[in-house]
């Protein structure tokens, strides 16, 4: 995975964004003044500012900077938050139960955006070294095609001496693996047969893989197990990534309406409304 170093423009800003926002609350401590107000107005700030890089991402036509630079401002601007949050919250746990969730799920929601961001730098290129030159809307068709090309490749097997432990070997082993989903988790590849561990492990009680796969009947199966690791992998990562967007972007709503509510009790209870 490789880092890309931030954009000198978005640093200096943010650096001076930082130093501005420091001397402004140490003014204000000076004064006496409690921070959870102007810190509290300053972190609902950077929460702006963080969602409108998701509407940034939905206008990717519009002459408004690159989506790279957007997403360093992003990460610049959720550190600010946090070091606003720390301040607001006085970096005690809170005691009331709607205090405890707001406090859960911003620390939730920030974790997960760095988390997503690792994962966007990471599993693209994983990605495309699985299988080129394939569509992921292309996967779920190649993977059925995969398992009928199975079926049809042990009907071509020749009488032998290994005829019936490699027809067993598919039945028991490799046919179920052609046709099973890939959950969420990849299995271990085998160093040598480049091929899930689990499977080479089940394959040995009929005949030890590096000689099945040898034989010029049972050689087209293992390129077939290879493809379907290979896309496995694929979906695997692609469920990674709609999965961090499915638990993101809803906890951004929620957050978003806590805060609301938040900021009207605060001024409520500020102003007697109470």
């Amino acid at each position: 995975m490789t880092i890309r170093p931030p954009k000198p423009l978005i640093l200096l800003g943010l650096v001076l964004g930082f130093l501005v926002i420091r001397n402004y609350l140490n003014s204000k401590s000076a004064e006496l003044v409690s921070l959870a107000y102007p810190s509290g107005w300053l972190l609902f700030g950077s929460f702006l500012l963080l969602a409108l890089y998701g509407m940034r991402k939905k206008f990717p036509f519009l002459p408004l900077g690159t989506t790279s630079s957007w997403l360093q401002l992003h990460l610049g601007v959720g550190l600010l938050s946090g070091y606003l949050f720390l301040l607001h919250t006085g970096s005690v746990w809170p005691q009331g139960r709607f205090e405890v969730a707001l406090y859960f799920i911003y620390l939730v929601l920030m974790v997960s955006g760095f988390i997503g961001w690792f994962l966007m730098r990471w599993l693209p290129k994983a990605m495309r070294t699985d299988v080129e030159n394939l569509h992921p809307s292309r996967i779920p068709s190649r993977l059925r095609e995969i398992w009928e090309e199975g079926d049809a490749l042990v009907l071509k097997v020749e009488e032998g001496a290994l005829s019936e432990r490699i027809i067993m070997g598919y039945t028991e082993v490799i046919r179920p693996f052609l046709n099973a989903s890939p959950g969420f988790v990849q299995s271990k590849r085998h160093s040598e047969l480049e091929v899930p561990t689990p499977i080479v492990h089940k394959l040995a009680e009929y005949l030890p893989p590096s000689v099945l796969f040898s034989t010029e009947s049972s050689r087209p199966f293992h390129g077939l197990i290879r493809e379907k690791a290979d896309l496995d992998r694929m979906v695997v990562y692609q469920r990674w990534i709609r999965g961090w967007l499915f638990l993101h972007v809803p906890l951004t709503a929620v957050l978003f309406i806590l805060i609301v509510l938040h900021t009207i009790l605060v001024l409520g209870f500020s102003s007697g409304g109470a």
